[in-house]
């Protein structure tokens, strides 16, 4: 279940990214805005990094777009990265959009709590109690320079939204 609540993470990310141009630079190679040690200090010690271009995207109207993941004990940390569609919406509005997408957890028994910092909007998911197969979820985005950047973890241990939230930061700190 952790598994399908991170692929739910960063499909939602770059739903909110969609209809974004090819990128250059560091923003194309998202494995390259943290460092294993960064990642370590925050959930825990990370394994391999692999970056790779998101499932179904680079065809048609759905753009290029990247991901790096790094497995850490008992789950997953990824850092996306794409550009904003609608540089019209403010941070906020692309934001809160990407939180309702979570209502069908919801509608499942999942916990959802938001946190916000400024511009960086985390959330928390909590599989239902008793859940099997469910892992407790932190995601965590903010926009700048037009980009999208989010960082999220599915692990059985929760991950605080202040850890994601500082990662989120560094990554999108370093962006060209």
């Amino acid at each position: 279940m952790h598994w399908r609540v991170m692929s739910l993470a960063v499909l939602i990310g770059f739903i909110a990214a969609g209809q974004a141009g090819a990128q250059t630079g560091a923003a194309s190679h998202p494995c390259s805005l943290l460092t294993a040690a960064q990642i370590s200090a925050a959930v825990g010690s990370v394994g391999e990094s692999r970056e790779g271009d998101m499932p179904g995207t680079g065809h048609g109207a759905n753009p290029l777009r990247r991901a790096c993941s790094w497995s850490m004990p008992g789950g997953l940390f990824t850092l996306s990265v794409g550009k904003v569609p609608n540089a019209s919406l403010s941070t906020r509005q692309l934001l809160d959009y990407m939180n309702s997408m979570y209502d069908q957890l919801k509608g499942q028994g999942w916990k959802y709590e938001k946190k916000d910092f400024g511009s960086t909007s985390c959330s928390l998911l909590t599989p239902p109690a008793g859940a099997a197969n469910g892992s407790p979820a932190t995601i965590c985005a903010t926009v700048v320079k037009g980009m999208l950047v989010m960082t999220g973890t599915s692990s059985k241990a929760s991950i605080p939204a202040e850890k994601l939230k500082s990662l989120t930061e560094t990554a999108a700190a370093r962006l060209p």
